[in-house]
Order: structure tokens, then sequence, then C-alpha cells
């Protein structure tokens, strides 16, 4: 999700998969300048991150 500018995933230690398409979009996102951050989500910020 994009939070204040901010690529945002949850890390591998609360489930992602740290697979190649996940990779390449944090690669694509860094060389796009736009910062990428692993932290933990909840459903509350995913409700959010719909509207």
């Amino acid at each position: 999700m994009i939070r204040n500018g901010a690529l945002l995933s949850p890390p591998a230690s609360d489930g992602a998969l740290e697979g190649i398409t996940r990779g390449v979009v944090f690669e694509l996102a860094r060389e796009l300048g736009i910062p990428v951050r692993e932290e933990s989500l909840g459903t509350y910020d995913l409700r959010v991150a719909m509207r």
C-alpha cells in the first residue's frame, strides 16, 4: 500500500512472501525515488488504504 508517499509492505516475519515480483516492485519503487518500508499492517491499515 502507499502511505504518505512511501510503499509499505508487511515483512516476511508477518507472512509476506519474499517472491520475485515483490522484489522487482521494491526495486522499481526505489529507482523511481519512492521510499520502501516493511512494517506490520493491520486490517484497519488495509481498509483505510482502499478509500
